[in-house]
């Protein structure tokens, strides 16, 4: 068995990555910054944004550091699994994405303009059948990176975004309750969230 430790620093640092991200996020933090740094709250997304890509670049700069410990030989059956998880994966993050208006997402639109984004409730395309389709695609995606190269660092990694996926997730439903209501109520008692099962079987 190898050292623990740089598996333990890895778990840690996924925590406090998926513990500073949701706090950031959170509408306290964004209250706090909006009535007393009110002058640059409108780049707020933007600085979110390029500190969650450059911090999440290295976290997996250290898990790729990280001695090889291979828990399973190889499969072809896992290899081809984790190809077609992959494939599926992005092809779900990609379509996701396309479906936001990326200036907005990046806080782009409103660095440059200083107005609010528009609240809109959206439940078309892949909203139809789950809640979060671009958290599905990105489970989809870690796991197929375990099942591809069955790692102790990979599976750590997948075990820790999964965990971080749902709890975010919740949250994230907690704002829009709050933002839409009783409509949201009712999209999230018909529309599974994270995995569309529930969907498929009612046809």
């Amino acid at each position: 068995m190898p050292a623990p430790t740089p598996y333990l620093l890895l778990a840690l640092f996924w925590f406090v990555y998926g513990a500073v991200h949701s706090l950031l996020a959170s509408l306290t933090v964004k209250r706090w910054v909006e009535q007393h740094l009110s002058g640059l709250f409108r780049a707020y997304r933007v600085v979110y944004n390029a500190f969650s890509s450059w911090t999440l670049i290295l976290l997996v700069t250290y898990q790729v550091s990280i001695p090889a410990y291979r828990l399973l030989p190889v499969y072809p059956v896992l290899s081809f699994l984790g190809g077609a998880m992959a494939l599926t994966g992005l092809a779900l993050v990609v379509r996701s994405l396309i479906g936001y208006d990326m200036k907005e997402f990046t806080g782009v639109r409103r660095l440059v303009s200083g107005l609010p984004p528009p609240s809109v409730f959206r439940q078309d395309g892949l909203l139809r059948y789950v809640r979060h389709p671009l958290y599905f695609g990105t489970l989809l995606v870690v796991w197929s990176i375990f099942a591809y190269l069955p790692l102790l660092a990979n599976l750590v990694t997948a075990l820790c975004v999964t965990a971080y996926t749902v709890v975010g997730s919740r949250l994230e439903e907690r704002k829009l309750l709050l933002e839409f209501g009783d409509a949201y109520h009712r999209y999230r008692r018909e529309v599974p969230g994270l995995l569309p099962l529930r969907r498929f079987r009612r046809g």
